[in-house]
This record gives structure tokens, C-alpha cells and sequence, in this order.
């Protein structure tokens, strides 16, 4: 399974891709677990997939599994 995740376009970034945003995360999320999670989407300008309620107001766009579920089912 591990091996397969090579296979695949990925880029790791570490936390110091996101250190400056992480005041502004903890700032508009409450549960520290999705802080950094929240800062790197902050930074890189990208939607997060979570089914998360924590996200809602965070100040990035969501996708949850149902939306992209039903997005690949309309092959768009």
C-alpha cells in the first residue's frame, strides 16, 4: 500500500511551509489538532476534503467525501 503512494504526483511539505500561518489558523479554528492542516491550506490557497465541522468558518473552501463522491459520479 505504502509503495503505491510513491506512484503518485505528491509534494510533502514540512512545517516550516506553514509556520507563518499557524497564529492566523489557531485564530480561526478551535480544535488544535487541525490547526496545521488549516495553515497550509492557508498558505498554498487550497480547498481542504474533510467531513469536519471544525473546518466551517475556518475561511477556506470544503469539500466533503459526499461532494467529491458525487462530482466523480458526474465525471467533473
Amino acid at each position: 500500500m505504502q509503495e503505491n503512494l510513491l506512484l503518485l504526483p505528491l509534494t510533502v511539505y514540512g512545517p516550516a511551509a506553514y509556520a507563518h500561518r499557524l497564529a492566523e489558523a489557531k485564530q480561526r479554528i478551535s480544535d488544535l489538532k487541525d490547526e496545521e492542516l488549516l495553515a497550509l491550506a492557508l498558505e498554498l490557497g487550497h480547498p481542504v476534503w474533510t467531513n469536519d465541522k471544525d473546518f466551517e468558518g475556518a475561511g477556506v473552501p470544503l469539500h466533503t467525501t459526499a461532494d467529491l463522491l458525487m462530482l466523480l459520479c458526474q465525471g467533473g
